[in-house]
């Protein structure tokens, strides 16, 4: 996972620049203990930031400064060793890369629930992609934002198969599982079944209404999400630019906000809806 340490090299600079700044009052003279042990202190947390960040080098050296610290140097000695130290750094710094996420993209990095805690509880197998997505755009990487978002509106789409109970057959008859199906396959088996929501009595009312309200939306919003991004991306047909991914981010999060409201990925509605179903 990829962390900020803006602040922590600013702690790391800063500290460094106020040892070697420092005034003593004998230069000649061994560091007092508490001095040593505040050094120390500060040393240590430098010392953990450089090694997660790869710094070799400058762990060795900080190490190396924290025990000659322990052996009482003097100010003099000491501020030689924070000299050497401010120069590996920097040396070491020139050879790593760091990401700079603008404030506007902040949100979207590492974000557990980008799309809402209703989303995140409703299709926990979709969290990876849509945490994945976020932090794509905010890295400024959109055609794997587009990607991600794709499997995870493909569990949107599992879920409502299992809702509709769709079931999938070979053309020898054999039983298919949705999960292996493609997207055109399972949307036309959601057809057919949504074609049964609009043969529901009259009597039905509301109910019936609703129904087709809830299952039409979702029908058209997966229509337009696999002719418009989903089959070009999986098929390495073209890229995307931040607008677009930002497009396909509000279309895939309206769907699963919407379909989050009624079904889960292991909870359905009935067949035929009940009055129960009434919003």
């Amino acid at each position: 996972m990829i962390k900020a340490y803006g602040y922590i090299f600013y702690f790391v600079s800063t500290s460094l620049s106020r040892f070697h700044a420092a005034e003593y009052q004998d230069e000649d003279e061994p560091i007092s203990e508490g001095s040593v042990q505040g050094s120390i202190d500060i040393m240590t947390g430098i010392h953990a930031t450089a090694k997660e960040v790869g710094l070799a080098a400058t762990s060795e050296r900080i190490m190396r400064v924290a025990k000659r610290l322990r052996e009482r140097i003097t100010p003099s000695q000491y501020k030689i060793e924070i000299k050497y130290l401010s120069e590996t750094l920097e040396d070491e710094l020139k050879t790593k890369g760091f990401l700079y996420i603008p404030d506007n993209s902040v949100g979207y990095y590492e974000n557990k629930h980008l799309f809402g805690r209703a989303v995140a509880k409703a299709f926990p197998l979709a969290r990876f992609d849509i945490q994945e997505a976020g932090s794509a755009l905010a890295c400024g990487r959109y055609t794997a934002t587009v990607f991600h978002l794709m499997c995870a509106a493909e569990h949107a789409l599992r879920a409502l198969a299992n809702d509709r109970r769709v079931t999938l057959t070979t053309k020898a008859g054999t039983p298919f599982p949705t999960q292996m199906a493609t997207w055109e396959d399972v949307l036309r088996a959601l057809e057919t079944e949504i074609v049964k929501v609009s043969n529901w009595p009259k009597s039905k009312g509301d109910v019936k209404v609703q129904a087709l309200q809830f299952y039409n939306s979702a029908i058209e919003e997966l229509r337009a999400i696999k002719d418009g991004w989903r089959n070009p991306v999986m098929h390495a047909r073209t890229h995307y630019l931040k607008e677009d991914a930002e497009q396909v981010m509000a279309h895939v999060q309206r769907l699963m906000k919407g379909l989050s409201t009624r079904i889960t990925e292991t909870t359905r509605t009935p067949r035929v809806w009940t009055k129960a179903q009434l919003r």
